[in-house]
């Protein structure tokens, strides 16, 4: 038995400047505006993953978002409720909780 709610898709401080804090984003439904970050929110985009400015640019994104208080409406809270038994073996999630991993899962007979 298994049980989800909302959380990161992969490990990446920008998804929710993507779907909450950039115009127009009504997924946060904070209906809340602000040019600079958009501006920010591109430039993050364009550059890789492990790239220091791009950690360095969320965290001012973070900055900004807390100074001038906007207000985020949490979508839901993850959760993960999984149930299993002792002749389940294999079975696992994936490092970010999003999805279980069945593919080398058996049932032990023995």
């Amino acid at each position: 038995m298994t049980s989800w709610g909302f959380g990161y898709d992969y490990p990446d401080g920008s998804e929710f400047l993507t779907i909450a804090l950039q115009c127009g984003s009504t997924a946060g439904q904070a209906y809340w505006c602000d040019p600079v970050i958009d501006e920010m929110g591109e430039e993050i985009a364009a550059l890789p993953l492990d790239d220091p400015k791009r950690t360095e640019l969320l965290r001012e994104v973070q900055r900004i978002a807390i100074n001038e208080q906007a207000y985020l409406v949490p979508l839901y809270a993850r959760n993960a409720l999984i149930l299993s038994q002792d002749y389940v073996k294999g079975d696992q999630l994936d490092p970010l909780l999003t999805l279980p991993v069945a593919e080398n899962v058996w049932i032990d007979q023995g």
